[in-house]
Order: structure tokens, then C-alpha cells, then sequence
């Protein structure tokens, strides 16, 4: 089962092959739709889409009726799924092409038209703020303009045995989490280190298909949340 997420007073949701909406009150369900290879996106919502990206496909719903809006097919098949990222119009996801499944794309969020690739990625959202892109990869972060895809820093840890999770931006301030537990606080514009904080814990980052969801970290009310295996670290901002 995928994460939730919710959004209007509906919550949605996927698991096997159904993506569902729920009343958040009563726990009714809305609607249902059947999805193809589908297991843990949990999806990505604009006031009038939903998306969720699975092995191959890729579906845009609208979140109050559960109507297909689009079907992006790939030239493949298989099981598991990616949360995908909705940004200015465009929507982030990867393995759509058997041949290379950690190939990066992005596609127009209105139709679903492939419009680029982003080379190879890893399962893990990306994030973004203003007009940057900030991209996991086995290598560490790839920050790129959203506007041209060119990239404009990178960043690689000391060691990284596993690809890390996927970053957040708080205030202008690019926040990672690497396997040997370092918070690492990166200058959004030029990839500068600003802070580094120790967990002291080794965390698992990787992606596994079709088993329980991967924590990532938050943010809200001037406080960063960590989750970290069975530890959970709250860091309030200064």
C-alpha cells in the first residue's frame, strides 16, 4: 500500500492495482479506479490532477470524480511504482522505457506528452524551489534549471554505499539525509555546504519494490522532522 496523501477533504490512496479516494471523515469511499503494475506511488495532486507513476505507466485522475484524464504507456511491464513530482506544469517520474529503467522524464502534467529526459535518476522524489530542480541520483544531488534542464551544481557525499533519500527545501536551504545519517543543509543556488548535522544512526535510503513505503523527512512550523529507522529527530530553526 502507498503512502496517503490528502487533499479537499478526500484521501487517496493505492494498493495492488486499485488507486482509491476516501471521505476523510466518514471513511466512505468516493471512487476507485484499476491501475496497471500498481503497488506504492502514492500520488501527486494539483487543484485538478492527480498523478501516480507506475512501472511503465503513467496516469493522470481527476481527484474529485476519479475520471482518467490521460494514459501515458511505456514500452514495458513489471510491478512496484515511483511517487512522481508536479511542478509549473510539468511532471517528473521515470521508468517508462524497459531498456533503461532508471531513466528520468518529464512529461506535460495537461496531456501527458513526454517532453525530456533527465538521464538516469533514482525512484526517489525530486524537489524544487523557484526555478531549480533538485534531483537524487547514485552519485548524490543533481540541481538543475527547470526552464532549460541544464545542470547547474552537484552534490556527492563522502560515502555513499546507497542512492539518498529524497531532499526538501526549507526557506532556500536544500536539506539531505545520507546512509551514514548526516543532515546536510545545502545553499540552494550554488550546492554550498552550510550544515552539516549528525544522526549517528545508518539509514536506510534505498528503494525496494512493493514492500512497506520509504519514510522521508518534513518540514512545518519552523521545525525539520527526521525519521530515521526507529528514532524520529525534530530540529527547530534559529
Amino acid at each position: 500500500m502507498s503512502t496517503p496523501v490528502a487533499k479537499d477533504g478526500l484521501v487517496f490512496v493505492g494498493s495492488d492495482t486499485l488507486l482509491q479516494a476516501f471521505d476523510e471523515n466518514t471513511g466512505k469511499r468516493v471512487w476507485r479506479q484499476k491501475v496497471e503494475y500498481g503497488h506504492v506511488s502514492s500520488p501527486a495532486l494539483t487543484d485538478d490532477g492527480l498523478f501516480v507513476s507506475y512501472p511503465c505507466r503513467v496516469y493522470r485522475f481527476d481527484p474529485s470524480s476519479g475520471v482518467l484524464r490521460w494514459l501515458n504507456k511505456g514500452t514495458c511491464w513489471g510491478g512496484g511504482g515511483v511517487t512522481p513530482a508536479v511542478y509549473r506544469g510539468k511532471l517528473y517520474t521515470h521508468g517508462l522505457k524497459y531498456v533503461d529503467s532508471k531513466q528520468g522524464f518529464f512529461l506535460n502534467a495537461r496531456n501527458g506528452a513526454i517532453l525530456g529526459d533527465l538521464g538516469h535518476v533514482t525512484h526517489n522524489t525530486p524537489a524544487f524551489y523557484r526555478n531549480m530542480g533538485f534531483f537524487p541520483t547514485k552519485e548524490g544531488l543533481t540541481a538543475r534549471s527547470i526552464d532549460t534542464m541544464d545542470v547547474m551544481w552537484h552534490y556527492r557525499p563522502d560515502w555513499m554505499p546507497e542512492p539518498m533519500r529524497s531532499p526538501i527545501v526549507v526557506n532556500g536551504k536544500v536539506i539531505i539525509l545520507t546512509y551514514v545519517g548526516d543532515i546536510i543543509v545545502l545553499d540552494w543556488k550554488t550546492g554550498k555546504v552550510l550544515q552539516t548535522i549528525s544522526t549517528g544512526i545508518i539509514i536506510r535510503t534505498n528503494f525496494s519494490c512493493c514492500s512497506d513505503p520509504i519514510t522521508n523527512n518534513g518540514a512545518g512550523a519552523n521545525t525539520v522532522i527526521i525519521a530515521a529507522d526507529d528514532h524520529l529527530f525534530a530540529y527547530q530553526g534559529r
